[in-house]
């Protein structure tokens, strides 16, 4: 009997310790947790502002053009004429999705993200960014192309050689954008959201 008794307070007093140990890491742990949201919170800030920035960047650049292009479509002719009408389609489409990255801004600046979503939308952001970098390559090789169909002397030359020109120009100015964005979020990450991930030890 008193080595029975002797065995249920052993395992009494085991429960006992096991509850407090993780009492004791649930009482250390809630602090962490709120501590890296509040991190997180504060990188997701800096990164929705950075792509505000840059939003805003490509809706004055698309501005410029259609302003610039509407005026010298109709006050040019031949290839500045077709030069100008290429610039006002091709700043349509990027005033467009300048207009809804503003847009997802003031929607996505009230949630909140945890870490695992967190990196899933950097590692989107810098894909984006990157995979379009290649695109634009892709741009100004067409306009290069548009511009050695006209010095064929075919028909249509004076189009194509202003719409090759708007395409050089167009996917030199994205390539440059794409590249500085995208050293700018890898940036922000390195410096501020790998110390997060680094801390927890993921």
């Amino acid at each position: 009997m008193t080595f029975l008794n002797k065995t249920l307070n052993m395992i009494k007093n085991y429960k006992l310790r096991r509850l407090a140990v993780v009492l004791i890491i649930l009482v250390i742990s809630l602090p962490l947790s709120g501590q890296i949201q509040n991190e997180l919170d504060l990188f997701n800030k800096e990164r929705f502002k950075k792509n505000n920035r840059l939003m805003l960047t490509l809706g004055g650049w698309s501005i410029l053009n259609l302003s610039t292009g509407a005026i010298g479509s109709f006050t040019t002719e031949g290839t500045s004429s077709h030069f100008h009408q290429m610039n006002v389609l091709w700043n349509t489409v990027n005033f467009s999705l300048a207009a809804g990255g503003l847009l997802r801004y003031r929607s996505d600046k009230k949630k909140v993200f945890n870490l695992s979503e967190t990196i899933k939308e950097q590692h989107k952001t810098e894909k984006i960014f990157l995979v379009n970098s290649a695109l634009d390559i892709s741009y100004i090789g067409a306009g290069a192309f548009l511009n050695y169909r006209s010095s064929l002397g075919l028909e249509n030359a004076a189009m194509q050689r202003g719409f090759g020109n708007s395409l050089i120009m167009q996917g030199a100015f994205l390539l440059f954008f794409d590249v500085v964005a995208f050293y700018i979020h890898k940036k922000n990450r390195l410096k501020k959201l790998e110390p997060i991930v680094n801390s927890i030890g993921l």
